[in-house]
């Protein structure tokens, strides 16, 4: 938690164990975040700063955000995360980007929407989706149908 006049950290949650973490969205009651590296999203209880129980979700998910009930994300698809080598690797020689509607109940994926790259930034602002992506040094306005 960033104090906004101080520009101190007022509170910070220590999530050890949980690989890679790669993106924060907040629902009104949760914190969510993506466990990149074992595909999985964490629910937060701010109250007891112990997560829910875990989500599956794709690996080498990007950032997310919430919006009208929907967790949002982007994910880049077949991938797998070498222990040993520390890194993500391409389970095909076709890889896919998109952006994807999540279900927080269950992490089902409710719609899909082709994607260029995997963003890592992504952020709703009325009904426009704000997509960034540092390689290229930009940053995408776009209008999801059923978004």
């Amino acid at each position: 938690c960033v104090n906004m006049d101080t520009n101190d950290f007022d509170e910070t949650i220590i999530l050890s164990g949980q690989g890679w973490l790669s993106g924060v969205a907040w629902d009104g009651r949760r914190l969510w975040v993506v466990a990149q590296q074992v595909g999985k999203l964490l629910s937060i209880d701010l109250d007891t700063n112990g997560i829910n129980s875990p989500i599956s979700a794709p690996i080498a998910m990007g950032d997310i955000d919430f919006r009208h009930g929907y967790l949002w994300a982007s994910i880049a698809v077949p991938m797998r995360f070498d222990d040993v080598l520390g890194r993500f690797d391409w389970l095909s020689d076709s890889p896919e980007f998109a952006v994807v509607q999540l279900d927080p109940a269950d992490g089902r994926i409710v719609s899909r929407f082709a994607a260029e790259y995997l963003y890592s930034g992504l952020c709703w602002v009325e009904d426009a989706l704000y997509l960034s992506h540092s390689e290229s040094r930009s940053i995408v306005r776009t209008h999801l149908e059923g978004g």
